[in-house]
């Protein structure tokens, strides 16, 4: 997960530090990079996971989310694409509302279900007045054409630190019509690797086409962390 504006996630500073990369200071590195960091590398509670369901516990479906079109740019920030926004609508689980900051790409997914990985995937992030963060996950599979999904790829920058202006893009539309979903206690999957964040991985995918998923992955390349180990967290399942 990564940064939305300057003033919204203080701490998502770090993501902008140039000595981190998914390569020669990949993920195994992390935590031996930055003091901050050491989470990376000791946390407890890590993301990304891989979801076994039949290792779930069934709660009931708290969530809502009711984004609205209010996106401001999109940029390369030289570890993803991004797309930031402002007051843009919220989304809300367990009777805590979280204001949506931003969504951006990792290629291929970091959430594995069962064992699979998927081409694609989105974190939708997200920040309450107490500074608490809940990430929402959208798993992207190649298969139909997405016509929201191509105003991003039409525009994205290539060229790392640019940002393109991009009004009224609908970020309801890159949600999957089932809203049954996988929720447990996790981190950011970049450094610093901050713990206590709300995850909400949704069960059903997207699709897009794959010369559409491919020309993002030209882009940021491969971005994703190693999955870590669960230690035995609780993994809510709600249909």
């Amino acid at each position: 997960m990564l940064k939305q504006g300057m003033l919204f996630f203080s701490f998502f500073g770090f993501m902008f530090a140039s000595n981190w990369d998914y390569e020669a200071n990949g993920p195994k590195k992390w935590g031996t990079l930055d003091p901050n960091w050491k989470l990376c590398a000791t946390g407890q509670s890590q993301s990304p996971i891989n979801i076994i369901s039949t290792e779930t516990t069934k709660v009931k479906n708290t969530l809502f989310v009711d984004y609205k079109n209010h996106s401001q740019n999109i940029q390369n920030n030289g570890h993803t694409l991004q797309v930031n926004f402002k007051d843009s609508g919220f989304a809300s689980i367990e009777n805590k509302n979280f204001q949506l900051a931003q969504f951006h790409f990792h290629t291929p997914s970091e959430t594995h279900i069962n064992d699979k990985t998927y081409p694609l995937e989105i974190h939708f992030v997200h920040q309450n007045e107490k500074k608490e963060l809940l990430v929402i996950s959208v798993l992207m599979e190649e298969g139909d054409f997405h016509p929201e999904f191509e105003k991003i790829v039409r525009v994205m920058p290539s060229n790392v630190d640019s940002v393109v202006e991009f009004k009224n893009f609908e970020a309801g539309a890159l949600l999957p019509k089932s809203k049954a979903y996988y929720e447990f206690m996790g981190s950011l999957t970049t450094p610093p690797c901050s713990e206590n964040v709300t995850w909400v991985v949704f069960k059903q995918s997207i699709q897009a086409s794959k010369e559409q998923i491919q020309k993002v992955h030209n882009i940021i390349h491969d971005d994703a962390r190693n999955i870590q180990p669960t230690n035995h967290r609780l993994i809510k399942e709600a249909d």
